[in-house]
C-alpha cells in the first residue's frame, strides 16, 4: 500500500525503509562486482578496446532491454516483474562466480555474462523506479528518488574499495558470489510486500506494440520528457569516457593492483555520495538550469585533470558531483513529468537514452585511446562534455511535479456511441464559436492544447477557420480506435484541463464548444 508521510520524509514508511536497506546491500554488492569483473578482464586482455567493451556491453543490454520493460511495466503486475529479474541476476552473478572459480573465463564470456546481467538490470529498472510512487506516495517520490540516489552513490564510494580488498584477500569469484547473495536482499523486501489493489480496469489492457506507439508518442509531443531525454543522451555520450577508460587509467599506475582500482572508483562514489546529501541545499538555491551546466561542465574538467598524476584523485571526486547531480535531476524529471499511465515507459526511454549514450561512447573512447592514446581520448571526452554543457542550456530543465503529470477527472461529458472498442479510426471535432478580435490569443492557445492532444493519443490534429462566418472554428482529432480515444479521455491531465477552462473566456457568451465523433464506414 502507499505509504506517505510528508512530514517526516520517505524513511518514515515501513516498506520504503525495508527497502532502502536491501537496496544498499544490493548495491554494495554490485559495484564490488564491478571491480572483480573490470580487474578480471584486465588480467584476460590489456586491449583498452576490449576493456571499454564492458561498459558497452553493460549498456548495449539496457538499450535491447529497458524498453520491452517500461511496457510491461505499465501493463503487467511490477511486484511479479522486480521478482522475476532479482531471480535472473542471481543466477547470472552465480554464473560469474563459476566462471571465475574453474578458470574457464575468456574475454568474450565475460562480455557476454556482463551483457546478461545488465540485460536483468535493464529489465528491473523501470518497475523498481515506477512503483515508488506507490510506496511513499507522489508527494515523496522526488526525495524517495535522491535517497535512492545516496544510497547507491555511497555504495559506489565503499564498494569498491571492498570488493578490490575482497579480491586481493580471496580472489575475483569470492565478490561474484557475494553479490549474488545481496541481490537476495531486495528480493526477500518485495517478496513481503503486498501492494494495494489496483483500481478495477474500466478498459481493456492495452497491445504491447499498441503500448510502446503511445509511450513514444507521449515522449515525442510532451516537452518537459523530450528535452530531458535530449539532455541525457548529450550528456551521457562524453560521461562514457570516465567509466570506460578507467581500469585503463587505473593500470597505467606502476604497481597498482585491485585495491587501488577500487579505491579510485570509490572517490567518484565519494564526491556523488556527498553531493547527494548536499543537493536538498543546492536545488533551494539554485535553478535546476544552473546546477546541470555547472555540473555537466565540473564532470568536463574531471576529464582533462584525470590525465594529470598529480590531480587523478581530486578529479574522481569532482567526477561524482558532476555525475550525481546531472543524474539526479535529470532521472526525477523523467519520473515528475509524467502521469501515472506512462511513467514504466518514460523511466524506460529515461534508461534507453542513458544506455544509448554511455555504450555508444564507451565504444568510441575506447577505440581512441587504442588509436591516438588514453591522454587524447580523455581530453576530447573533457572537451566534449563542457561543450554539450553550454549547447544543452536552451532545453527545459526538469522541474517538480508538473500539472501536466496529474491525470484528472474529463470535463467532457461522456460520448453516447455503439460502437465496438476496435472501430476506427475515430475522427472527432470540436466545434468554437470564438469571440472576434481574439483569434491570435485563441490560435495560440490551442497549438499548446494540440500538444497535450497528440501526447494522450491523437495521431492528426488540425484547426480550421470557416470561410465565411468569422469567429467559427474547427479542431479536428484523428484517433486510431474507439478504444483509443475512451482511453485518450481517461488521460486527460490537469494542465489540459486548465488550458481547456483558459480558452472558454475566448467563446462568444452563452456558446459551448460542440464535440462530434465520426467513425470510419
Amino acid at each position: 500500500m502507499t505509504q506517505s508521510l510528508p512530514s517526516r520524509g520517505p524513511l518514515a514508511a515501513p516498506v520504503f525503509r525495508m527497502l532502502f536497506i536491501a537496496t544498499a546491500v544490493s548495491n554494495l554488492g554490485t559495484w564490488m562486482q564491478e571491480v572483480g569483473r573490470a580487474w578480471l578482464m584486465t588480467d584476460l586482455t590489456t586491449s583498452p578496446t576490449l576493456i571499454a567493451l564492458l561498459q558497452s556491453a553493460a549498456m548495449a543490454a539496457m538499450v535491447f532491454v529497458v524498453l520491452p520493460a517500461g511496457i510491461m511495466a505499465d501493463l503487467l503486475d511490477r511486484r511479479r516483474l522486480i521478482l522475476a529479474g532479482h531471480v535472473w541476476l542471481i543466477a547470472v552473478s552465480g554464473a560469474l562466480a563459476l566462471v571465475a572459480a574453474f578458470g574457464l573465463a575468456t574475454p568474450a564470456l565475460i562480455l557476454a555474462l556482463t551483457f546478461a546481467g545488465a540485460a536483468g538490470a535493464a529489465f528491473v529498472s523501470p518497475p523498481a523506479q515506477a512503483v515508488l510512487a506507490e510506496i511513499v506516495g507522489e508527494a515523496q517520490l522526488a526525495q524517495a528518488m535522491v535517497l535512492n540516489g545516496i544510497s547507491f552513490n555511497v555504495a559506489r564510494a565503499v564498494g569498491p574499495a571492498l570488493g578490490g580488498a575482497l579480491v586481493a584477500l580471496a580472489g575475483v569469484p569470492a565478490v561474484f558470489a557475494l553479490n549474488a547473495v545481496s541481490f537476495g536482499a531486495v528480493l526477500v523486501v518485495f517478496l513481503l510486500w503486498r501492494p494495494a489493489a489496483r483500481p478495477a480496469a474500466t478498459m481493456p489492457r492495452e497491445r504491447p506494440m499498441q503500448a510502446l506507439r503511445a509511450g513514444l508518442r507521449y515522449a515525442r509531443h510532451a516537452p518537459e520528457l523530450r528535452d530531458t531525454l535530449l539532455r541525457t543522451l548529450a550528456f551521457a555520450l562524453p560521461a562514457s569516457a570516465l567509466w570506460a577508460l578507467l581500469p585503463v587509467v587505473a593500470r597505467r599506475v606502476p604497481g597498482a593492483g585491485p585495491l587501488d582500482y577500487g579505491i579510485l572508483l570509490g572517490l567518484v562514489g565519494a564526491g556523488s555520495a556527498l553531493t547527494g546529501l548536499a543537493l536538498p541545499r543546492l536545488r533551494a538555491r539554485l535553478t535546476a538550469q544552473q546546477l546541470l551546466a555547472m555540473a555537466g561542465g565540473l564532470l568536463g574538467l574531471a576529464l582533462l585533470a584525470v590525465t594529470v598524476p598529480a590531480l587523478v584523485w581530486p578529479a574522481l571526486v569532482m567526477a561524482g558531483v558532476g555525475w550525481m547531480v546531472t543524474l539526479a535531476l535529470l532521472m526525477a524529471g523523467a519520473q515528475t513529468a509524467t502521469p501515472p499511465w506512462v511513467r514504466g515507459r518514460a523511466a524506460a526511454l529515461f534508461m534507453l537514452a542513458l544506455g544509448l549514450g554511455l555504450a555508444i561512447g564507451s565504444a568510441g573512447w575506447g577505440a581512441l585511446a587504442s588509436q591516438a592514446g588514453l591522454v587524447t581520448a580523455l581530453v576530447a571526452a573533457g572537451m566534449t562534455q563542457i561543450a554539450t554543457a553550454l549547447a544543452t542550456r536552451h532545453l527545459r530543465a526538469p522541474g517538480t511535479t508538473s500539472d501536466a503529470a496529474v491525470v484528472v477527472e474529463p470535463r467532457w461529458p461522456q460520448p453516447q456511441v455503439a460502437c465496438p472498442a476496435t472501430s476506427g479510426p475515430v475522427f472527432v471535432t470540436i466545434a468554437y464559436d470564438v469571440v472576434p478580435g481574439t483569434e491570435a490569443d485563441f490560435t495560440a492557445l490551442m497549438q499548446r492544447i494540440a500538444q497535450t492532444r497528440r501526447s494522450s493519443g491523437t495521431l492528426e490534429w488540425d484547426l480550421f477557420r470557416h470561410g465565411a462566418e468569422p469567429g467559427q472554428w474547427l479542431e479536428t482529432n484523428l484517433v486510431a480506435s474507439w478504444e483509443d480515444h475512451l482511453r485518450q479521455r481517461s488521460r486527460q491531465s490537469a494542465e489540459a484541463q486548465t488550458m481547456e477552462a483558459t480558452l472558454r473566456a475566448f467563446l462568444k457568451p452563452g456558446t459551448e464548444p460542440r464535440v462530434t465523433h465520426w467513425l470510419a464506414g
